[in-house]
């Protein structure tokens, strides 16, 4: 069964629940988003669907700290979001679980 109209919305083409703690976006979408445009972004030979959500980055993909800028610039981008500089730590963007979860810390911090 569907959500009801009046629990859901569309931010940037991608469906948003309303939830007890407000308006949260997909979890699953997270991911796939991230995904989409690491891969875009830097240029990978990788397809979105097969980039490993634990792999790290810079060893399995050599990004380096132009690719990890570049992804910092994508984050504001596709999920309008905005990083103070003590949020720029190499570890928050090892893998895309990690960078997923800075995108959730960094949306409910929105709300």
């Amino acid at each position: 069964m569907g959500v009801p109209n009046r629990a859901c919305r569309f931010l940037r083409g991608k469906r948003i629940l309303d939830t007890r703690k407000g308006w949260k976006m997909e979890a699953a979408s997270i991911e796939d988003r991230l995904r989409n445009m690491i891969v875009q972004r830097l240029f990978l030979e990788v397809s979105p669907e097969d980039l490993d959500e634990e792999a790290n980055l810079q060893e399995t993909y050599d990004v380096d700290s132009v690719g990890l800028f570049e992804l910092v610039i994508g984050l504001e981008e596709v999920f309008g979001i905005s990083l103070e500089e003590e949020e720029f730590e190499v570890e928050r963007f090892a893998t895309v679980r990690a960078i997923a979860e800075l995108v959730r810390e960094k949306l409910a911090e929105d709300r």
